[in-house]
């Protein structure tokens, strides 16, 4: 699948960054990542900070970015990620759709 090949090298090489406080300013760091992890592992973390991002940053204090484009680029590749594991599981796909959440 050409699209998730692309949103998984995107999220590899572009992860999304953690927004902290240094020096009384908010700013943007590299989040930490155990060198144990495998890559299915980091790639879902990736996604899992898009989210945190998308749900708890303020980026209309402190741009992650100077690409303007950049959080759209995240949202899809995150959202197409996400897609693919819920068309790989059923289980999943099921718990997704379910109105019970």
């Amino acid at each position: 699948n050409p699209a998730l090949r692309h949103a998984v090298t995107y999220l590899f090489t572009t992860p999304p960054q953690q927004q902290v406080f240094v020096n009384n300013t908010l700013t943007w760091q590299p989040r930490n990542l155990p060198p144990a992890w495998s890559e299915m592992r980091t790639l879902l973390f990736h996604v899992q900070g898009v989210r945190n991002n998308l749900v708890h940053g303020a980026k209309f204090i402190a741009r992650e970015s100077e690409d303007p484009d950049r959080d759209r680029k995240l949202l899809k590749a995150a959202f197409c990620v996400i897609a693919e594991c819920l068309r790989a599981c059923p289980e999943a796909n099921h718990a997704f759709d379910s109105e019970a959440l």
